[in-house]
């Protein structure tokens, strides 16, 4: 096929790649570097995605899928036919396959190392992919290590299950867009772990840390460094409501109750207070809604 298609004219070789499902655009594409060219080409506007899950690793659009697994012996290449999909077996390191996808096309990767991974195989197979990496989706026991490792990739999911061993310090700060952690029940990190834990992603833009209660200490001189500079726009974390008193503002030295207001097109009503950074002026509301304290910058005052 790849004979057959070469030896046509360059335009009808792109029109006959566009008629072609994704796995046969895949299974060409690997055939030779001008063969991962032409796919390239066929794809500057095609919004794919990469998820690598339990070893397959899949190429998606919004119609199709393409399941790919590496493989260290046997044939090169080898479509095996399961009773829900069939799955390409390409007989090269993982990293490499995924690094041929991104190449050819041009696709977002979005990463779930699971538990069959060990935390140094996790770290070692970021270490050695060669590829931008947008979000992922994790389980540790190591969190400084394994937040050091994930420092440039945007999005990141954690579970955490602390190990006996494991210490955390600040070494922040970090500077994720999006940052979810989630402590494993019956197995949460002490107060001042948990403390340092949120204060070293004090410029990361999105954070959420359900599950395990703050203290008013924490939430006041969390939001008093927000005060003083951060690029922090979305914060939720576990607090108490009935912590969450005006005292906590006064302390700040800025109370200003809020009556109303909309965030994501949802009414906030009272106890709700706004606050002002030094230096940029930018402004957030902060308040409480099922358990979490919640702080946005992106809000509407309703006069």
């Amino acid at each position: 096929m790849e004979f057959r298609l070469h030896s046509l004219p360059y335009l009808a070789i792109k029109e006959i790649l566009t008629f072609m499902n994704l796995q046969e655009q895949f299974l060409f594409s690997i055939t030779s570097k001008a063969s991962k060219r032409l796919v390239r080409s066929i794809n500057q506007d095609t919004r794919l995605t990469v998820v690598v899950l339990y070893g397959i690793q899949t190429l998606s659009n919004q119609r199709e899928k393409v399941f790919v697994e590496s493989r260290e012996n046997g044939p090169t290449i080898e479509i095996v036919e399961c009773a829900t999909r069939d799955i390409v077996f390409w007989r090269k390191p993982l990293t490499s396959i995924m690094e041929h996808i991104v190449e050819a096309f041009q696709s977002k990767v979005h990463l779930s190392l699971s538990s069959e991974f060990s935390h140094q195989e996790k770290l070692k197979f970021l270490e050695e992919l060669r590829v931008k990496i947008h979000s992922v989706y994790v389980t540790t026991n190591q969190l400084q290590e394994t937040l050091d490792a994930l420092r440039n990739i945007p999005k990141v999911e954690l579970n955490y299950k602390i190990a006996p061993n494991d210490f955390f310090e600040n070494n922040g700060p970090y500077n994720f867009d999006s940052i979810e952690l989630v402590f494993f029940a019956n197995n949460v990190p002490s107060p001042t772990t948990r403390r340092s834990i949120l204060f070293s992603l004090l410029d990361c833009r999105r954070v959420y840390i359900p599950y395990s209660d703050y203290s008013t200490r924490d939430l006041v001189e969390f939001l008093g460094k927000w005060i003083r500079g951060s690029k922090m726009e979305n914060l939720k974390i576990s607090f108490k409501k009935h912590n969450f008193k005006e005292s906590i503002f006064e302390e700040l030295g800025q109370v200003i109750p809020v009556t109303s207001a909309v965030v994501d097109g949802k009414k906030i009503s009272h106890p709700c207070f706004l606050i002002k950074q030094h230096g940029t002026g930018t402004k957030a509301i902060v308040y409480t809604h099922y358990g979490n304290v919640i702080l946005r910058t992106d809000f509407k005052m309703i006069l």
